[in-house]
């Protein structure tokens, strides 16, 4: 390649100069420019026409295995991969066309529908003429259906229908459309009837086999002729939307029927002195509009009459005075923190839940900001004396809401309870991870009733809390997270031995004993120490608190191994603020932040075998995970 590139710049380079910058001698340069092309070149070179004589024979459409076979029948001795090497080089590629794939099955002995469009897909006027397709969806193992329904006018979806087998049942889907529509627009039940009528009438292009014992097939391509426009002469918005709502309301309406006549069952028994019932279904109250993530979804809860003067019925899944779904709760501080401002808040809101939408206007954001506001700083001042916590995690998590000229750094501290339960113990911005952030955090809690003697702290390398923790709470030991160990360690590793190196690292936190993790941390330093020293200083420097977990419950290994209970949390936070370009005050993004971490406190796992906790109070010790029994005195 050197002599090439001097036969090609020798015209505005002197050749010396050229020579001494490609390092080769000015006599072996011009020593080739007179040798003869070598036998291998020129077998390289007849190769190289002949594939390219093949290839424009094909029309461009032969690659290298079919050019390798034209190649052996013409008596070359070549392999499909040097031909795909000189077919690269050369910038030979196949045109690569799709199979042509059948989707249509003319010849069958089913009817076939009249074709009333005659191929004439414009429509003059909004539903006179809907239109329908079928769609596979792989879930799983399985398949799902999907039926839509558009307008051929407005090209809006008015309806579909989503089932697990292929049956006439699908299609009725047309008879849902015409209900809806008609409700829409407000007509009677008497044009409702015409309507279904006139909507009812589907032809198909398509037929599906039948299915044994079934004696309609589903409607693969249909067409849906209305007569006239009188079912929708007003104009429905969201035909789609209606049914989803409907679909909710019915659904809510059900369930809250089933437990009002599970409660009436459950005491019909109970009589006064005229043999009247205590218990008994009294009507239904008043209307009432609830705000779901499908939009605005009214409710009629049913009334029960509960002469007993002890206990009065209240119904579990809509509790009284409950005018928005828990999610919607959640949804506002995630689109606060997604950087939508509060002016935007409405058209926001109106996007995901519908027109009409009361009660989130951008005021009522403001109050809420408030209210929030004000439980972030109860709940930051709350008494936690009347708690035990046994582990305790601990990390900074960085958001990237632009408070000040550096990302903000937020310490944060998960608790375990007796009972295994885990809590949000305390949010708190801190000046990156020093050591005063955390230890006037940890003073913090000890002031608040945090007891001192925490049985374990997790937490990742940052030495400012370590020092923290030894200060503020010294009777709590300390165990390094391997997550972030194995990363720093890996980070300092080249490429080709990661993976090997990451499996040892897996064998030391995972092993059954002390001893099985001691031995692969030992192999890591022979394999490693002479080529990566600094890898193994790291490994080294926190030696003493990399096993302290098999002094505890085996079955809580898998808790005290890692703080994931903040990661995992705190990563939904993390990506939701990623691209916030916004500024906002400190109080604001804090409070955010607690409510989105509380939201997500109520799915934590509760800790394994939570019962032995109580061998931890009681003073009982634990060898590779294991109780150990005290000898009788």
């Amino acid at each position: 390649m050197r002599y090439p590139f001097i036969e090609a710049e020798k015209a505005q380079y002197p050749v010396t100069l050229l020579c001494r910058v490609m390092q080769v001698s000015r006599s072996g340069f011009y020593a080739w420019q007179g040798r003869p092309v070598s036998p291998r070149a020129q077998a390289t070179q007849r190769l190289d026409a002949a594939i390219k004589e093949l290839f424009e024979a094909s029309k461009r459409r032969s690659g290298s295995p079919k050019i390798t076979r034209a190649l052996m029948a013409r008596g070359w001795r070549v392999s499909k991969n040097r031909v795909a090497q000189r077919m690269r080089e050369m910038g030979l590629r196949s045109i690569v066309r799709r199979r042509f794939k059948v989707t249509t099955n003319s010849q069958h002995k089913y009817p076939v529908a009249p074709n009333l469009l005659q191929r004439n897909f414009t429509a003059q006027h909004p539903n006179r003429v809907w239109v329908s397709d079928l769609t596979y969806l792989r879930v799983g193992r399985s398949w799902m259906y999907l039926v839509v329904f558009i307008d051929l006018y407005s090209r809006r979806v008015v309806g579909w229908a989503l089932s697990t087998a292929l049956d006439h049942r699908v299609a009725l889907t047309a008879e849902l459309l015409s209900e809806v529509v008609d409700r829409e627009v407000g007509k009677s039940r008497r044009r409702r009837q015409k309507g279904r009528e006139r909507i009812l009438r589907v032809t198909t292009n398509t037929p599906t086999p039948r299915r044994r014992g079934e004696e309609d097939t589903l409607v693969k391509e249909s067409t849906i002729i209305l007569d006239d426009g009188a079912i929708a002469r007003g104009q429905c918005k969201s035909a789609l939307e209606t049914i989803l709502r409907e679909g909710g309301r019915r659904l809510l309406q059900e369930a809250l029927e089933l437990e009002v006549q599970e409660y009436v069952e459950r005491f019909q028994q109970l009589k006064n002195e005229s043999g009247q019932s205590l218990v008994v279904r009294n009507g239904y109250h008043q209307q009432r509009e609830l705000v779901t993530g499908a939009g605005k979804v009214p409710v009629r809860q049913p009334r029960v009459h509960d002469r007993r003067p002890e206990e009065q019925f209240t119904s579990a899944i809509l509790p009284p005075y409950l005018r928005r779904t828990p999610s919607i709760d959640a949804l506002i501080p995630a689109l606060y923190l997604k950087g939508v401002s509060t002016s935007s808040f409405p058209e926001a809101l109106q996007a995901i839940l519908g027109d009409g939408v009361v009660g989130l206007s951008a005021n009522n954001v403001v109050r809420l900001k408030q209210i929030w506001e004000q439980e972030f700083a109860a709940w930051s001042k709350r008494d936690l004396s009347g708690k035990r916590y046994v582990y305790l995690w601990a990390d900074a998590v960085y958001f990237n809401v632009r408070l000040h000229k550096d990302r903000p750094c937020v310490l944060v501290i998960v608790g375990a309870t007796e009972d295994g339960h885990k809590e949000l113990l305390a949010i708190q911005d801190g000046e990156r991870e020093s050591h005063l952030s955390w230890l006037h955090l940890l003073q913090d809690l000890k002031a608040r009733g945090l007891r001192e003697h925490a049985f374990l702290a997790i937490a990742d390398g940052a030495l400012g809390f370590w020092k923290a923790l030894e200060e503020a709470l010294p009777g709590a030991r300390a165990q390094q997270c391997w997550v972030h160990k194995t990363a720093n360690v890996l980070d300092k590793l080249s490429q080709r031995v990661r993976p090997d190196a990451k499996r040892l690292l897996h064998e030391m936190y995972l092993a059954d004993t002390q001893k099985d993790a001691l031995e692969a941390y030992d192999r890591f330093f022979v394999l490693y120490q002479d080529k990566y020293p600094k890898a193994c200083e790291c490994l080294r420097k926190d030696h003493d608190v990399m096993f302290t977990f098999y002094d505890f419950p085996a079955a809580h290994w898998v808790h005290l191994r890692t703080t994931n209970p903040i990661e995992s949390t705190f990563a939904t936070v993390r990506h939701r603020t990623r691209q916030t370009k916004g500024c906002g005050s400190r109080v604001t993004a804090l409070t955010m932040v607690f409510k989105l971490a509380t939201q997500a406190e109520k799915h934590w796992r509760r800790l394994n075998s939570h019962k032995l906790i109580t061998h931890l109070i009681d003073g009982d010790t634990f060898a590779d995970g294991v109780l150990q029994l005290k000898e009788a005195a």
